[in-house]
């Protein structure tokens, strides 16, 4: 009996806290470019075929229409609003940059 109780709330937990679809979503036929920061990172090696690879690994998702496109490394090495998708590592100074995720 026990179990059955924990099994009814925690499906009403998910209910409630659980993923919704709010309806913001790339439009079909214009999915996003991906660049990424040539200098890539001094931790690891692979790293812009690994992007490469996971970028494709959810392309091939059947129940997805998303089409995640590489578009090559690049120089640009900070985020900003210019229109880029970038993919860089921050290897120091996070908290300079971020101060509101401690």
């Amino acid at each position: 009996m026990y179990n059955y109780k924990i099994k009814i709330l925690l499906i009403i937990f998910l209910l409630y806290f659980g993923y919704s679809y709010v309806g913001h979503r790339y439009p079909k036929n214009n999915f996003p470019t991906f660049r990424v920061n040539q200098a890539g990172t001094p931790d690891c090696s692979g790293e812009f075929s690994a992007i490469q690879s996971a970028l494709q690994t959810w392309n091939t998702v059947s129940t997805t229409y998303i089409d995640f496109d590489y578009g090559s490394t690049t120089i640009i090495a900070a985020s900003g609003y210019d229109g880029t998708n970038l993919i860089l590592w921050v290897e120091s100074g996070w908290d300079d940059l971020y101060p509101e995720y401690p």
